[in-house]
């Protein structure tokens, strides 16, 4: 049987445009427009989707997510440090500066998402895929990751020094710089202009 990887959807319920607390959030359950704040000591969705909704606090520590949805959500600034991720899907939603600080993250999926200036150092990453997503001068420092996938998006600037590079495939994403360890680019997969980019970081003049 084929291990699942995406989140479940199945919802019993759509709650649209209502006031609630971290505590009101319910399994099975779809949320639209709903207005969510308040922190609880222990902080976990399970089997929910969330869309266009606002949280109104930043401070997302130690959040587990279990077979979660978030679509059109702005997310920048939160701190998600230390939060676990599985199976979660974020569509079109804004990260920016937002902390992923020593997350863990297993099958989650980025798509159409802002995480310009996000740090995501220190975090393990598994099956963790970013598509179409701005990802510029995002941090990545030491770490550590399994099928990493990069799919179509901005890379500029984005840093990955002390994080293995080794089989990373760049090609179809964009980027003027990289904070690399340039020693290792010779085991990652990209385009000829890009090559001339990165031979360029090195030093070499290209005529």
């Amino acid at each position: 049987m084929k291990k699942r990887i995406d989140p479940i959807e199945h919802y019993e319920e759509i709650i649209d445009d209502k006031a609630l607390t971290i505590s009101d959030i319910k399994s099975n359950t779809h949320y639209k427009n709903c207005h969510i704040e308040g922190i609880e000591e222990t902080n976990k969705f399970d089997e929910v989707k969330f869309e266009n909704c606002f949280f109104a606090d930043k401070a997302l520590l130690k959040l587990e997510c279990l077979d979660v949805i978030f679509e059109k959500i702005d997310f920048s600034n939160v701190q998600f440090d230390e939060s676990l991720f599985y199976r979660v899907r974020f569509a079109n939603c804004k990260f920016i500066g937002t902390s992923f600080y020593k997350t863990k993250m297993k099958n989650v999926a980025f798509h159409e998402s802002n995480l310009h200036y996000a740090n995501v150092s220190l975090s393990n990453l598994t099956h963790v895929s970013f598509h179409n997503s701005d990802l510029s001068e995002a941090s990545l420092q030491e770490v550590e990751h399994k099928e990493l996938m990069f799919v179509k998006s901005n890379l500029d600037k984005v840093d990955l020094h002390d994080t293995v590079i080794k089989g990373l495939d760049l090609s179809s994403c964009e980027f003027d710089s990289l904070g690399i360890d340039l020693r290792d680019c010779r085991n990652v997969k990209i385009r000829y202009d890009q090559a001339v980019i990165i031979a360029k970081m090195l030093g070499f003049e290209i005529t």
